[in-house]
């Protein structure tokens, strides 16, 4: 069945992702609804997925920082794959950047759009509950909360 807006997320399912010593940080921040990424107080460069590591210039004492909205979508795409049985089959995936941090990017689902999502769109963020514990990162229209 192919829904009449499927850049719509009906159901957000599937699966529980690792929480590593390097990622618990993300995944507390996301609890409280805050995005983060690390961030290199030698250089500057924001880093995500967490390493421990700055990538540019090897300093290990990073700090964790608020990544603060909008974002930019740079890519979307409606998936029609049940990856699992607990999934629903159709919904909207995007990939966000955020250039005031060094252009991390993050994939999340898209939530709130009434029409099809165009690349360059601004894009607000938010996390929900999930029934598996941990928090789902979804991407909404900017000033539409």
């Amino acid at each position: 069945m192919l829904l009449s807006r499927p850049w719509q997320v009906i159901q957000r399912q599937g699966v529980r992702p690792a929480i590593t010593p390097e990622s618990e940080p993300f995944w507390k921040a996301a609890k409280r609804g805050e995005l983060t990424v690390e961030r290199c107080p030698g250089c500057g460069l924001h880093l995500f997925p967490p390493h421990g590591i700055c990538r540019r210039c090897l300093r290990r004492e990073l700090q964790w920082v608020r990544i603060t909205a909008p974002g930019v979508l740079v890519s979307w795409t409606v998936n029609h794959n049940a990856w699992s049985s607990d999934v629903e089959a159709v919904y909207g995936v995007g990939l966000v950047e955020f250039p005031s941090h060094s252009n991390v990017r993050f994939v999340g689902f898209l939530d709130g759009f009434e029409d099809p999502p165009t690349i360059g769109a601004l894009v607000d963020y938010a996390f929900e509950d999930s029934d598996k514990g941990i928090p789902r990162l979804c991407f909404t229209p900017w000033g539409n909360s």
